[in-house]
């Protein structure tokens, strides 16, 4: 299940809270948590790290946790991220700043309403090119 925060805070609020393992992300100014991803979500994005590695030379692939500073109020964490040598999005030394190129997000029965809604939301807002949605039980993306 995924936990929200009832204060607001901007990006730069947000990176200084402490390190945890849990997923993060601030929507719209409020931070969301998380549940650690289960082994089968790890297993697909694994997978589709070494799928993109292979086959998207003119480009770098960042596998989770990497910070994505959309703005000064949303900060997200996909599972997977894809940024073109002629990207808007600029590869930082602590995070990436502005839309990636690609964005991957694998559902998990916790996050699965939150990919589907407020990040899709947020994505398009942003104009990232391509969003991809994998649903491993289904098996579909």
């Amino acid at each position: 299940m995924v936990e929200q925060t009832r204060s607001r805070m901007t990006a730069a609020e947000f990176f200084e809270l402490p390190e945890t393992n849990l997923p993060m992300a601030l929507i719209d100014g409020e931070v969301i948590m998380s549940p650690a991803p289960a082994p089968k979500h790890q297993i697909v994005i694994g997978d589709f790290y070494v799928f993109l590695k292979a086959n998207t030379p003119n480009g770098t692939v960042f596998l989770s946790p990497i910070d994505v500073a959309l703005d000064e109020e949303n900060v997200v964490q996909p599972d997977i991220v894809w940024v073109a040598e002629n990207s808007r999005c600029v590869i930082g030394e602590k995070r990436l700043e502005g839309p990636p190129d690609l964005v991957v997000e694998v559902f998990s029965p916790g996050t699965v309403r939150l990919d589907k809604t407020a990040k899709f939301k947020l994505y398009e807002r942003f104009a990232v090119y391509e969003y991809w949605m994998i649903d491993p039980i289904e098996q579909y993306v």
